[in-house]
């Protein structure tokens, strides 16, 4: 079975399991991973475990690695696994919404859309390739797939719609840099000293932006960056990278955060090949952190170009195509 149709079955058992949780027990505190895990963070993770691919690890934010003990190299088969993308603004919904089902809480709420939504992000690397990448909005009841066959989308139980790149010329998009815990973030922004950069919530599913997903009549978007954050927000993007030929430029400022990659600590090779070795230092491989922009190859040659005149030191990452 192809691994992405794995992967959208993985999707697919979440997200029955989590619109069955009672609104209460979903942001429910549990005694397991980071000090805010929740209960509904908590369940994902364990339903991935439990229809882990054969031959696969998996690397997550609450758990860190299963089996315990794996040690990473370039031949590894990796999941990485963002269980719930912007759990806060849910839990938000589901406390305001006691006494129901996630399912009712959600469907009680009409804001939802493509870039406003909580998501689960499930990205296979093999071979030292990204292979396929789904998300499932389970706000909105959908997937979105890049894979060797292409981009498309559907909603659970619905016909598959392809999905296409579209270029534009506007802003760049990255990770919200409001508030002292990420002050880091603003730094690097300011550091690299690029004027059309806007800040959304979207983390994994940041990469729709570049898509025709994305339609508003608001501001275009040229490119989207990972402002280092942790890879399994961004690795996905890469799926999308190889399935639609988009250029990837990793860039390396100054920083004290040992989590965040250098040239020499990087996972990416010259050659375009992933070196998982390189997450073996970390406690938890999500910990590991890069700088990242990916765009359509039309806008490449405009933000190398900024690089170079502000002497910030990078690569273009080579696309192999799938």
């Amino acid at each position: 079975m192809a691994i992405e149709k794995q992967l959208e079955d993985i999707a697919w058992q979440v997200n029955e399991v989590l619109l069955g949780l009672r609104t209460e027990e979903a942001v429910e505190l549990v005694q397991e991973g980071k000090e805010d895990t929740r209960w509904m963070d908590w369940l994902t993770e364990q339903v991935i475990i439990h229809n882990l691919p054969s031959g696969f690890s998996l690397a997550t934010e609450e758990y860190g690695v299963y089996p315990t003990g794996t040690t990473f190299s370039p031949e590894r088969s990796v999941i990485f696994a963002d269980p719930i993308d912007m759990s806060r603004e849910l839990e938000r919904t589901l406390r305001d919404c006691p006494g129901r089902s996630v399912k009712e809480a959600l469907q009680s709420r009409f804001r939802w859309d493509t870039f406003n939504s909580a998501v689960t992000s499930l990205t296979a690397v093999q071979d030292g390739q990204v292979t396929a990448n789904v998300m499932l909005s389970f706000d909105l009841g959908r997937l979105y797939v890049a894979s060797e066959n292409g981009l498309y989308t559907y909603p659970i139980g619905g016909e598959k719609r392809g999905m296409k790149v579209s270029p534009a010329t506007g802003s760049y998009l990255t990770t919200v840099s409001l508030g002292p815990r990420k002050a880091h973030y603003l730094d690097r922004i300011t550091q690299l000293n690029w004027p059309q950069t806007r800040h959304v919530e979207a983390g994994p599913h940041r990469i729709l932006f570049l898509t025709d997903q994305y339609t508003s009549s608001g501001p275009k978007v040229e490119g989207i960056f990972s402002n280092g954050e942790k890879i399994t927000e961004w690795i996905g993007w890469l799926a999308y990278s190889r399935a639609a030929n988009l250029g990837v430029v990793e860039f390396y400022l100054k920083s004290d955060n040992p989590q965040l990659a250098t040239r020499e600590s990087s996972i990416f090779g010259d050659d375009g090949n992933l070196d998982l070795s390189a997450l073996n230092k970390h406690e938890k491989p999500a910990s590991y952190r890069a700088l990242m922009a990916v765009m359509p190859l039309d806008n490449l040659k405009k933000f190398t170009g900024h690089l170079d005149a502000q002497s910030i030191d990078y690569r273009v990452l080579p696309t192999i195509p799938p």
